[in-house]
């Protein structure tokens, strides 16, 4: 590769190439779309080819632009591996964008946000709640660095993310604290009970689901809500029942006031994640502090 090709403008055409939008490419680079433009005319002239085919939305790569976009991540990983090594925590410049899964989210965030401002000031930290799965996507489409995920146990992340697997647990029904559940009960002295839960796509609520469709109960949902704290606050009023990793319970300012009950029938265990994208080596560091931040507060 000739000498003569700049660093920043394989990022640029990376990012491109992976957001397939000049403008979320720029937003993503904090670059204005113009410089972002610049930046790939510049890469063009110096290789002699169209990158981009111009007149397809969303950008499309021509075949030479793919095979460049091929070397590139090599070229970026080897930079990044670079600056990983002999770049100090307290040094790391950039954003670091993080995920947490909506049955985690806001009883934990604090903690590890914390660990990471103090090891990494130098970082421009960012975190967004979602289900899983849509952490998942926003990793593969470069949005989000790394996400903090929870999938049903045995399963594995999916094709083109990697990761570590940080614990598995069983997941509790957590009731107020005044509620009376007969030691060995199932969920039939559960079934007339109001649930609380997670939108569709919690790994959680869909373990629960099939729990009462396997006995042949009906889930009496009535209110579904996004958001740790203010479930938790409603099933300490006495609105309803929820389902919660132990974990979660434990970590958050109502572990006082509210419950936790094993049904007899209710056995589901599910697996903490830290997922990130392949091409995160320049990461490396935050996401080991991360990883440790969460696994020490079990």
């Amino acid at each position: 590769m000739s000498p003569s090709l700049n660093i920043a403008d394989i990022e640029a055409f990376s990012a491109v190439a992976e957001m397939r939008s000049i403008a979320r490419a720029a937003a993503r680079l904090h670059l204005s779309q113009p410089a972002i433009t610049r930046r790939l005319q510049n890469l063009e002239e110096q290789l002699g080819v169209r990158l981009f085919d111009r007149h397809s939305r969303p950008m499309i790569l021509t075949p030479e632009g793919q095979e460049a976009y091929k070397r590139a991540k090599g070229v970026l990983a080897s930079a990044s591996e670079l600056q990983a090594a002999i770049t100090p925590g307290k040094s790391m410049t950039g954003d670091f964008r993080l995920g947490f899964s909506t049955a985690l989210g806001d009883t934990l965030l604090g903690r590890p946000l914390g660990i990471l401002r103090r090891e990494f000031p130098k970082l421009r930290l960012s975190a967004v709640c979602d289900e899983s799965a849509g952490l998942i996507t926003r990793i593969r489409e470069r949005e989000l660095d790394v996400a903090v995920i929870l999938m049903p146990e045995g399963h594995s992340l999916a094709s083109g993310i990697v990761g570590e697997m940080q614990w598995t647990d069983t997941i509790a029904v957590v009731a107020p604290k005044e509620f009376r559940f007969r030691r060995g009960a199932g969920l039939v002295e559960l079934s007339t009970q109001p649930w609380i839960v997670n939108p569709p796509g919690c790994s959680g609520r869909q373990a629960l689901q099939n729990a009462f469709d396997k006995a042949g109960l009906q889930l009496d949902i009535v209110l579904e809500t996004s958001g740790t704290g203010v479930q938790l606050a409603l099933i300490e009023g006495g609105r309803g029942l929820g389902v919660f990793l132990p974990y979660v319970v434990k970590a958050s300012r109502f572990r006082g006031s509210i419950r936790m009950i094993q049904p007899s029938d209710f056995k589901a265990k599910i697996s903490m994640w830290i997922a990130y994208h392949p091409n995160s080596e320049r990461l490396r560091q935050p996401i080991r502090a991360l990883c440790d931040a969460l696994k020490n507060r079990r």
